[in-house]
């Protein structure tokens, strides 16, 4: 049974409480962005290589150090053949393309829109010299400012880069 306090949260709040009934949650925006970004991993190829990498990031990622970054943490994940990093308020990120593309491969690289799994292409680049090093190359999201403005770069290794003709 939700406190008095509660229930008047919730009912002069169209805005979720901590007394909000978990099944409400499941309809929420958030929920449903979740729920793409996890087919989004799940359809990368060796999507079960990956784990967490905030090496790769260059930038400032907006750790605090004491694990209270809260919404604003720029985070990083590497997997066999590609890097993802979550931008949770868009804007620019300095990536470390040595750790991210390993071989000498060629690479490409996509913004992903989670609130919607739509693509666009946000740049492709050549091989990388062996033995170089870290230098960064930066991206900047397609948009930015907001919590809504969230974005996932993805940064895949191909085999062939395509030449123009």
């Amino acid at each position: 049974m939700l406190p008095i306090a509660g229930i008047l949260l919730h009912v002069l709040s169209d805005q979720p409480t901590a007394y909000t009934e978990w099944f409400y949650e499941l309809d929420l925006p958030g929920a449903f962005h979740a729920g793409i970004m996890r087919r989004v991993i799940l359809s990368l190829p060796n999507c079960e290589s990956r784990r967490p990498d905030q090496t790769l990031i260059l930038s400032d990622t907006h750790d605090t150090g004491d694990g209270l970054a809260g919404d604003k943490l720029i985070s990083a994940m590497i997997g066999d053949g590609w890097t993802m990093v979550h931008l949770p308020y868009g804007g620019e990120v300095k990536v470390d393309m040595a750790k991210a593309c390993p071989l000498d491969k060629g690479w490409r690289a996509w913004w992903i829109d989670p609130k919607d799994g739509s693509r666009r292409l946000a740049t492709a680049g050549e091989k990388l010299p062996e033995r170089r090093s870290p230098t960064g190359r930066e991206f900047v999201a397609p948009s930015g400012g907001s919590k809504e403005n969230d974005w996932l770069l993805l940064v895949e290794q191909v085999w062939e880069l395509a030449t123009a003709i």
